[in-house]
């Protein structure tokens, strides 16, 4: 009797033989392996760490003067850039290993050629989707600094609150042509309709 792993095995040589004979895939990351971070995703994990460690200091600090009576005014906006800029961040590093919830029920019950099919549409829709937001938060920018919007407390920019949502967008562009087209295994899993857990 085959075991499953056996057979999860052979499917996906199986499947590494005739993407191999087809010349349709361009990945550089066997099975088992997410997508290699690079320079660029250690910079965005580094400011992801930072600005989740941020806001934990932030909301203690928040919590710690409100028991004392003197709550502190700036840890509430300093509160929201950090939870902006690890929200948008952590986005684009869960596409990059294609870690967020999917419906996955209908793909992984679909024909073989389907499936290929719509690993392709999960990228262009993702592409798509994250071009138009990427250009709605860069006209944003460019309308705050006009206007000099600025927060009520530390005084910094609003544009600050932006830029994450225009690298988020940018990123999450980035992740899905690395996910789709530079990983082997990430690819599989959407194609089969798997889960990746990183």
């Amino acid at each position: 009797m085959i075991s499953p792993e056996r057979s999860a095995e052979s499917r996906s040589a199986a499947d590494g033989a005739e993407e191999a004979a087809t010349g349709t895939d361009t990945d550089v990351s066997g099975p088992g392996k997410p997508v290699p971070r690079g320079p660029l995703w250690t910079v965005v994990d580094a400011i992801l760490f930072v600005s989740v460690l941020a806001l934990v200091l932030t909301v203690s600090v928040q919590v710690g003067t409100r028991l004392l009576g003197r709550p502190e005014p700036w840890t509430e906006e300093l509160t929201r850039f950090c939870f902006v800029y690890a929200t948008f961040l952590g986005m684009a590093v869960g596409f990059r290993n294609a870690s967020h919830a999917r419906i996955v029920f209908v793909v992984g019950r679909l024909p073989r050629p389907l499936k290929k099919a719509m690993v392709h549409l999960y990228a262009a829709a993702g592409i798509l989707f994250f071009s138009l937001v990427a250009v709605q938060a860069w006209e944003l920018i460019q309308q705050q600094l006009q206007t000099g919007e600025s927060t009520a407390v530390l005084g910094v920019g609003m544009y600050l609150m932006t830029v994450p949502v225009l690298a988020g967008a940018v990123l999450a562009i980035v992740a899905h042509v690395q996910s789709v087209y530079r990983s082997a295994d990430v690819r599989h899993r959407i194609e089969h309709g798997e889960m990746t857990s990183v």
